[in-house]
């Protein structure tokens, strides 16, 4: 029981503080490259360098409570198990949230940790950042399609399903075009809009066209 236990102590510091960072990372981003063999490596790797970045640290809690006999014998602050616990979790996940966000943003330093171009696909690397803006479409039956990509105005926001699932588009505004040539159709010099949403298969899409609104 006691190697059993080791055993899962080690495998918990081993890769919680990456799971955590990962996690939060992939819920905003997305989960590119998310094989089962490719996690575990990033939750080491991660662990690895938080535990490197924090290993001063880490070598006095060890001395002053681990080496000592302080922590066997009860000798030891529960508020203090009590932040470093939380601490190993909420550090990670708020690494996780900085980063996250920072590529949302376009920030330029945040390449030097996901790589210039994380998303799997030129799909993922377009909608990945929630951008808003117009979206003509030309369907493979020939006909144009248009909307808004972006909140409506009843709350219902536009999605594009990322990797690894196959690809679809909910807009949640349609424009009205001509659906042989693909022209606005304009209203006081503007795009007519309509109180309905689009949802398109990739299948069915040969051409898609983005205009961000900044």
């Amino acid at each position: 029981m006691p190697e059993t236990l080791q055993a899962l102590t080690i495998a918990t510091v081993a890769v919680l503080p990456g799971a955590a960072y990962t996690f939060t990372v992939e819920r905003i981003v997305g989960a590119f490259g998310s094989t089962v063999s490719d996690r575990v490596i990033r939750f080491i790797a991660v662990s690895a360098l938080f535990h490197a970045v924090f290993s001063v640290l880490t070598y006095i809690i060890y001395c002053d409570y681990i080496h000592t006999g302080k922590l066997a014998n009860g000798k030891i602050s529960l508020w203090l198990i009590e932040i470093t616990s939380l601490a190993y979790i909420l550090i990670p996940i708020s690494c996780g949230l900085f980063v996250g966000t920072a590529w949302r943003k376009n920030w330029r330093w945040v390449r030097i940790v996901t790589g210039p171009a994380p998303a799997p696909r030129a799909w993922d690397h377009l909608f990945a950042r929630g951008p808003q803006g117009y979206i003509r479409i030309k369907l493979k039956s020939g006909i144009w399609v248009a909307g808004f990509y972006g909140p409506s105005p009843t709350g219902l926001n536009s999605y594009a399903a990322g990797y690894p699932s196959e690809p679809d588009l909910l807009v949640s505004r349609t424009i009205e075009v001509n659906g042989a040539t693909g022209d606005f159709i304009l209203e006081d010099g503007r795009p007519k809009s309509r109180n309905s949403a689009l949802l398109l298969r990739w299948e069915e899409i040969e051409l898609l066209e983005f205009a961000e609104v900044i």
